[in-house]
């Protein structure tokens, strides 16, 4: 009876590290879960939103959700210059809508001065998000320090 005990208290001291190490992604996105805190969020901290339209049977959400939106370096970029949500379009219609989302997914990002700085329609590969990511903080910076919007 002590060997048992000692074969499940060995078991149980081990379970949790080899269950750490499976598939879970080391890296993720932060995503916020409302729209109202996220967008005060970013006013409050002078942080950009990064917006990603989806739809609950889109191919290509699902491919960047597990390809760009898990890659450690958009990743990184995004959880430290971005307050990001993902909305699903269909639910939010009317803010898709003015956003002029047509296709899913489709990335946005909005100034802390609601601001559109840039939108990505369609897949986007990790490649090519991390420039367009880095440009969209050279702007909110330029932005936030007075130099002015590059959309003007």
């Amino acid at each position: 009876m002590y060997q048992v005990i000692l074969l499940l208290g060995a078991i149980l001291a081990i379970w949790p590290s080899s269950s750490a190490s499976g598939d879970e992604p080391t890296c993720e996105v932060h995503w916020r879960p409302d729209l109202n805190q996220a967008v005060h969020e970013g006013q409050q901290q002078q942080r950009p939103l990064l917006i990603v339209f989806t739809m609950e049977r889109c191919g290509y959400c699902q491919l960047m959700k597990k390809t760009t939106y898990a890659d450690e370096h958009v990743v990184a970029s995004i959880n430290d210059n971005f307050v990001p949500m993902q909305i699903s379009g269909p639910e939010h219609r009317r803010l898709a809508q003015k956003l002029g989302v047509r296709l899913y997914p489709t990335t946005v990002i909005i100034s802390p001065e609601n601001r559109v700085i840039d939108r990505m329609d369609g897949y986007v590969k990790p490649q090519a998000m991390l420039p367009r990511l880095a440009s969209a903080v050279q702007a909110t910076t330029a932005q936030v320090q007075g130099e002015g919007s590059p959309l003007r």
